[in-house]
Parts: C-alpha cells; structure tokens; sequence
C-alpha cells in the first residue's frame, strides 16, 4: 500500500441528479483538506473531465445516459490509471457488485449507505484498498478484487496495515475495506484449492474444483493431495513440494485422479502462503488432457507417415512443398532438406507439367482427387509410374490451405500387369473350359495329348498307347470320314469347329462338339488347343423341341377353331353392353344437370382419387385457384396446389380411411403464384366392395379471416411492448426522480443528524425517526421499481436480473426455488431478456399464488440456435378451462396468453403441461429472431 496514501484529495463526482451531487459535495465538505475539483452529468462527460483534472479519486453512479457507470469506470482505468474509481449506486446485487470491480472499481457503496459509509470509503479507495458499504459487505469477498489486483486468484489474509486500521475504525470500519482471510474466487473457470504444507490435506476447494473432479466440498477437505495422484506419482510429487518449498513457488504437470476412476491431464501451479500462522499450498489447475491427447496424436501420426512404404508429401495452395516423408526420398531420390520449400514441379515431367495449375484448381474447390495414375521424375531422372490420391487440408474455419499427397510406386504393378495380361487368352479358355474335355495335337507330327477328363468322356485309358485307335473305333460310322475330313484341313488353318456322333463303351451314343485353335509360342509350335463338349443333352433337347413344335401346330390350329366360336358369343355380349352404355349416358345427363348446382356454391368442390387424379372441379374451384376444369384434370392435384398441410398428408390420409372425415387448415398455391388458405373438408369415397378410391373436398377461403387474426396478434404484440416501455417508464422516473430525492434528502438528513448537539432531544429523535422513514421508503421504493422492470434487465443482463428476482421471490413467499442458468448464458438481444423474465416473473406469481407448490425449479439453457426455458412446480396443477384461457393477473405478470404471444413475436415455441403432480412450461426461443426484432426496436 506505499505510495498510495494521500493527505489531500481531488475527488470529481459523476451523477445525472443534480439532488444527489449537492447532497454528495455536503458530506465531502465536512473533510476540508479535500477538493472537489468538478462534476459530470453523464458516463461521457465523466471520462473528459478526467482526462482533463486527473482527479485522485472519481465518484460515479451506474446509470448514467450516453454511457453507464460500468463503461466509463472501464475508459478511465485504461486512460488514466492514476485515478481510482468508486461507485455509488441503488444497486444491491452482488452480480453488480462484481460486474464493477470487474470493470475496475476499487469501491462500491450503495446510496442507501452513503450517509454513513461514504466518508470511509472516499478515504479507503484513495488509499489503493478496497471499499464496501455495509450493505455488500456480507457478500463473499473475492467478488470484490480490483481488476488489476494481482491476487484475485490468490487467498489474501488480513494484511498488518488492515489489522492497524480494524484497531483504529473498528467493525464499521471493517465492513468498509471487506471480509477479512478472503478465501477462494469461487467464479474462477480453473479449479483451485488450498491446502495444508506439511500434511497435504485439502483445506477449501472452488466450485470448478468440484465440478471437474466430482468430489463434494466435504469429500475434498477429508482427502490429502496424494488421494488425486496416482500411487506411482506420490514420490515425485513429495520429492517436487519439497524441492519448491524454499521458493515458495512450484509449476508442473500432473495426471489426477476424478471420482469416478478415470485420470485427467493437468498443469498444476502453486504457491506457498503463510496464513494466520500456518503455511499453505494455493493451487491453481489447468485441464490439458485434450492438449495431451493431441499431442499424442500428432506423434503417432507422425510414426505412420514416417513408416508408410507410400510417398506423402503435402503442399500449399501455390505447389510449395511443405513436407515430405521418408518414402518420398527413396522413391524420388530428394531428402526432406532439398525438397521442402521447392515447387512440387521439380518431380513432375515437363510435358505434364500443365496437370499441376488444374490439380490446385480442384482442390481450392474442396475436392479430393483419388487414385489418378501419372507419371513422375526421380532426383536422378528417372521416370516412375505412380499413383497419386490428392487431398485438401482445411484449417478450423474449413478453408482449403493446401493438399496431402499419397504417391505410390506402380512401376513393378504395372510390369506385372503387362506379363498378365500375355496370359489372359490362355486364362480365360481355361476357365471356359471348366468342367470339360481339352486336348492338344500337332497336325504336322500327328502327336497330342487328351485331358483325364477327355479320356473318361471317350472311355479310353490314358495309359493305352492304341488309345487313339481305340477312339477311331468308336466314332459314328456316318460321322467318321467328317471328322477325318476336318482334321485333314487343320493341317493348313488354324483354327477346328465340328460335331459328331461317338458311341461310348458304357453311356451308350453321346454327341460330342469339338474346337480348337493353333498357337505360337515363339518356338515354331504349330500344335492346335481345344476343348470337346458332350452336348447330347442339348441335341435331346433340339428332337424334343422339334416334336414339342408339332404339337403347338397342332393345339394352335384346334384353339383357332375355339376362337372362332368365342367371338361370335363375344359379338352378343358387345350388343348388350352397347345397350347399357345407352342408359349410362342417359344417367350422366341426370348427373350433370346436377352437377351444374354444384357449380353454383362459392365453395371450391373436387373430387380426387388416392393416386393425385382429380375427376371432378366445379366453378367455385375455378374461381378459387384459377385453374379451369381442363387444367385441373391434366395435373396432379400435388403438383398444382403445392399444398401445405398441417400434419404429413400420410397421417391424414391415415384418419381419413380410418374415420371417413378429415377436416382442418391448407394453405393453397393459386394459378397466379399467390397463397390462399382454406378450411378443408374431406369426405371418404368407396366403392361397392368397400375399397376406399379417393375423397369429396370441399375448401372454403378464409384467408380474410387469417389477415384479421394476425392484425390482432400483431396488436396484441404492440400492447404488450407499450405495457413493457411503460413499466421501463415508471420505473426509470421512481429510479431516477423520487430514488434521487430520498437519496439526497436522506444526506440531508444526516448532515443534520451530525449537529444534533444543537437541538432539542424531540428534535434529535424526530430527526432518527425520518432517516428510518426515508430509509424504509427508499428500500421499498426501490423493490416497487425493480418489480417494474430492473435496471440490472438493462445494464448486467438476464442472469443477474433473474438471480436478483428469484432471491427476491424466495424471501417474500418463502418458496425456495431451485435455480439453473447455463453457464455460457451471456448477453441475449433486449426482447429476448425481457421475454425470459417475464416467463420467469409470471410463472413464479402463478406458483404463488394459485399452486400451492412448496417449491419451484427454473432452467434456462442455451445452444447455438437459441435458448430454452423450464420452470416446474409441484403443485395441484391447472384446470382444463385454465390450462385453454386463464390470462392471469394483471400484474406483475402478462398472463398465459401474454406469455404466448411473447413468444410467438420472437418465432419461439410455448408448452405447458399440468396434471396433479405438478404444472411445467416450457418456451423454446430462437436467438437469431430476437436479434433481428431487437435491432428493428432500436431503428424504430
């Protein structure tokens, strides 16, 4: 605190009432050896004069025009530094409390306090040291750290020059400079804890502690540090504490131990303290076990890219190499050292060198180029074939900052291919041959080979050297100078096609089929390869079929006769149905006089079949959609209407089948491009088995009616925000008119008590008597504002507001509710906010008041797309006619009803669902619609 005492003061004061800076210049002229050298009227004005004068302290109220309290206290921290800042506002919230020390107050006093506390918290403020009026002084302590106070993460004991000054103020004093031995930030993000130095045992943890580690409170304090570390860490962590304890200090990195068994990664910092008298370990902990994880990650995928057998190399979006694996060297001959930051062309051949700008062209539009075979040129200058799979490398944000590049050598593949490919004629006759007889014979020496299979199909033994003598023998009479005759000519061609008859030993006459071709294998081998079929089943088949043939000749020419026969009865029944038709068209005429009445309704009528057909359109149709009856009938009735149902069209065709009927709400697409909506009515159409074919429409516009509904809701909507601006109103003129009063005459009053020596005992007791009053009058003035609509709605957000209100609520109903606010809740668009505490303010009344509920439970929860809200009671629930049309009372709330259109305003979803145990609502409200209403509000 040296170098911080100051006997003279420059105090400026910043209030937009004139009533409250003459009341604050009456106290300050009680210390003479202070100044006040100016004042301001708004948050701007307060930040020029204080660049301007450079006052030692600035004295600023919250809400101010042009600019609040909390953002000049910001400006004038980060301009003029030298100057301390003390607040001194109507707010009593801790959530604002700590919003201004955030900001960088050294002080807070509430204006109720400023008669007794104000003096105080001038000097204590001036003097570097924090300053609190006895209405904040009860709240916990580290909410109340300077800003720029390097401790506020820390455990601050009561320092000597705090114990001098306790001595010399006493408690009232106390409450001024704040909670002695503050403990944890329990706001801090990061666990932190304290613990004893010599027996490691956990003395008091935060509320981040408990949430990353799953221990309560109570569990922490009967556990010692070691009980977090794994066993084999225990001494090291003692070896470590033991080395930092002369300094005082000690970083490192831990795996700790949760409740349920599983380990995190943590980097662990701590200081030692000497606290009242006992030595202690601060600790604060920083989770880095996804930093770990991708750390090892990277690692390992480093190992794969170095041990993969493929090329891989990646490169930015201008062809530079930026890395470049081991493969990468030996297949093209450059170590990483000579390739990377060269263009990727000094490996691709000069005639293909145009592929590489269409190749960056693909992959800046996010594609992936897969298995492309090309060539490449080593180091060396040799040329390999390779195949290449190219991807994007996509940064966070998803934008394509360069490729990944997998290149394998396929020379040896495609080596082997080609010797493959020789052999696939062979191959696929092979394959062919499956199962059948093959043979090989060279014409020129008469010499050749039979396949095992060839020899059971003629019945001969391969190890019989007349074999072929014996295969001779068995050929057909008839068919053996043929076969001799084709083998003859094989002498001089190259390929053998025939059939023949072959009397097999034991399967009796077999048909075989014969084909062979001649082949070189470079040696001048003229030999000839074949395969021989058995198709004596299929010349069975041909006798059967030639047989089969002759019957159908035969039953065609006895079915002709039959035909004959059949057309003349078919002649008498066309007679009768002419006959029939006759009196159809009679009945159609019957049907159209009627269907002309039809025509005369407004309504639109049609009839459609199930498979979208429309058979019938009366005029009213027409005059309703634009379509004539001609137009109506060459669509489908999906494709013309482009209706929009409430419920999917199979659901209602469902309850249509089901009941007979259907009835509801379309919105309808005219000729013209324009919406109509209809109220729908479908009757079920059967025919004589019962079978549904389709249904009667009957549409009637109602869209007029529509048009006046939603200039209703929108009416209703304009009311609701003129009774919200009206609210802001009346409670902005309490705040800033009759608030500022009290204020100002509650310092008047008290200036006058401090001369009470010169009046009467009466007087003196008259004179306590009105600053009670006016204490009383301004606290409950206050609430009646707030009730109105907060200030903290306006300047610190939903959270605080809603925090404020249920604390409220609870003590004045004596209904404890259990409150849950999303932690990333932040700052939401002005009619957002207001909604959510109006839900919340209407709800908590109804519970009051009508549910008999013992408690109550809030929720609200945000995501990317918007914010929920839940608040349940368990309560006798609501009645069937309240759950449909209660508004509620006026006030606070908006009823029901109000809280529907709230939400309808701002395109959000209400719910609410009660029975006996209890009543729960529910709204669901976009975030991006509220944005874009609120921004609207603000232009109008």
């Amino acid at each position: 605190m040296q170098g911080c005492v100051v006997a003279f003061l420059r105090i400026l004061i910043a209030d937009d009432h004139e009533t409250v800076r003459r009341g604050l210049r009456n106290l300050l002229s009680l210390r003479p050896e202070w100044e006040i050298c100016g004042e301001a009227v708004d948050g701007h004005d307060a930040v020029q004069k204080v660049k301007e004068l450079k006052p030692r302290v600035a004295v600023l109220d919250i809400s101010m025009p042009q600019l609040n309290g909390l953002e000049a206290t910001r400006l004038i921290r980060k301009e003029v530094p030298e100057t301390e800042v003390l607040i001194v506002s109507q707010h009593v919230s801790p959530a604002v409390v700590a919003a201004a020390m955030n900001a960088g107050a050294r002080g807070y006093v509430v204006k109720a306090d400023v008669p007794r506390d104000f003096l105080a918290a001038v000097e204590a403020v001036s003097q570097c040291r924090s300053a609190f009026s006895s209405s904040v002084a009860d709240y916990p302590a580290n909410l109340f750290l300077h800003a720029d106070d390097p401790s506020r993460n820390l455990i601050l004991p009561a320092s000597a020059a705090d114990t001098e000054l306790d001595s010399i103020g006493g408690s009232g004093h106390s409450a001024l400079v704040g909670v002695r031995d503050r403990l944890i930030f329990q706001q801090s993000p990061q666990p932190m804890w304290v613990c004893d130095a010599s027996t490691l045992q956990f003395l008091d943890v935060n509320e981040a502690a408990i949430r990353n580690y799953g221990y309560s409170r109570q569990e922490f304090v009967g556990m010692t540090i070691k009980n977090i570390h794994p066993g084999e860490d225990v001494p090291r962590l003692e070896q470590a504490l033991s080395e930092a304890h002369l300094a005082g200090v000690y970083s490192g990195q831990w795996r700790h131990r949760t409740k349920n068994g599983s380990f995190i990664d943590v980097e662990v910092t701590s200081h030692q303290q000497d606290f009242v008298g006992k030595q202690i370990w601060f600790s604060v902990a920083n989770d880095i076990t996804d930093r770990k994880r991708a750390e090892a990650a990277c690692l390992m995928l480093a190992a794969i890219v170095d041990s993969s057998d493929d090329a891989i190399i990646s490169k930015d979006l201008n062809g530079v190499i930026t890395s470049w694996n081991i493969s990468a060297q030996r297949i093209f001959g450059y170590d990483a050292a000579e390739a990377i930051g060269r263009n990727i062309r000094i490996i691709i051949p000069p005639e293909l060198r145009d592929e590489e700008p269409k190749i960056l062209q693909r992959l800046r539009a996010g594609e992936r180029i897969g298995h492309y075979e090309t060539t490449r040129v080593t180091k060396q200058g040799k040329r390999v074939k390779v195949s290449l799979t190219i991807s994007p490398i996509k940064d966070s944000d998803g934008r394509v900052i360069g490729a990944s590049k997998i290149a394998r050598d396929i020379t040896e593949r495609l080596q082997i291919e080609s010797a493959l490919r020789d052999s696939e004629n062979r191959l696929r006759l092979a394959q062919a041959a499956a199962n059948i007889g093959t043979w090989e014979w060279d014409p020129v020496r008469n010499v050749g080979s039979l396949s095992d299979d060839l020899h059971r199909m003629f019945g001969t033994d391969s190890t019989d050297q007349r074999h072929p003598q014996t295969w001779i023998s068995h050929v057909h009479p008839e068919d053996l100078p043929k076969v001799q005759a084709k083998m003859e000519e094989t002498r001089g061609s190259d390929v053998m096609e025939f059939e023949y008859r072959y009397q097999h030993p034991e399967r009796g006459l077999r048909w075989f089929y014969c084909k062979g071709r001649r082949f070189s294998d470079g040696n001048n081998d003229r030999s000839m390869f074949g395969v021989l079929l058995d198709v004596t089943e299929r010349k069975q088949l041909e006798q059967e079929l030639r047989a089969a043939h002759d019957e159908l000749e035969k039953r065609v020419q006895e079915r002709t006769a039959e035909l004959a026969e059949s057309n003349r009865a078919l002649e008498a029944q066309i007679r009768a149905r002419t006959q029939a038709q006759e009196a159809l068209e009679r009945q159609t005429g019957t049907l159209r006089e009627h269907s002309q009445l039809l025509d005369l309704a407004n309504d639109a009528i049609f009839i459609r079949s199930f498979d979208g057909t429309v058979s019938y359109w009366n005029d009213g149709a027409e005059r309703l959609y634009g379509w004539t009856k001609e137009e109506a009938r060459e669509k489908r009735l999906g494709m013309l209407l482009q209706t929009k149902f409430p419920t999917p069209f199979e659901k209602i065709k469902e309850a249509l089948v089901r009941d007979g009927n259907w009835e509801g709400e379309l919105v309808h697409t005219r000729k013209d491009g324009s919406r109509v909506t209809v109220a729908s009515r479908w009757t079920l159409w059967r025919d004589q088995d019962g079978r549904p074919l389709g249904w009667l429409q009957i549409n009637t516009d109602i869209s007029g009616r529509r048009r006046a509904e939603e200039s209703l809701r929108h009416l209703s909507a304009r009311l609701l925000q003129l009774q919200d601006d009206e609210r802001r109103r009346i409670a902005r003129e309490l705040h800033d008119s009759a608030g500022q009063i009290l204020v100002a005459l509650d310092i008047n009053l008290s200036l006058i008590e401090k001369n009470a020596e010169n009046h009467s005992p009466k007087t003196v007791n008259a004179i306590n008597e009105s600053l009670g009053l006016v204490q009383q009058l301004s606290k409950e003035l206050r609430t009646i504002s707030h009730l109105l609509h907060p200030p903290l709605l306006d300047e610190a957000g939903l959270r605080s507001a809603v925090q404020w209100y249920v604390d409220g609520f609870a003590k004045r109903s004596k209904i404890p509710v259990d409150l849950e606010l999303a932690s990333d809740l932040g700052r939401l668009p002005r009619e957002l906010e207001t909604t959510i505490f109006r839900i919340v303010q209407e709800c908590l009344t109804n519970i009051h008041r009508h549910s008999g509920s013992a408690t109550a439970n809030i929720r609200i929860s945000r995501n990317s797309d918007g914010v929920a809200v839940e608040i349940r009671d368990r309560g006798k629930g609501m009645s069937n006619n309240n759950s449909r049309n209660s508004s509620g009372p006026v006030t606070p709330g908006v009823g029901i009803q109000g809280m529907r259109e709230r939400v309808r305003q701002l395109g959000g979803h209400l719910k609410i669902r009660s029975g006996s145990g209890g009543t729960t609502v529910s709204a669901i409200l976009p975030v991006a619609i509220a944005s874009a209403q609120s921004a609207t509000g603000a232009a109008d």
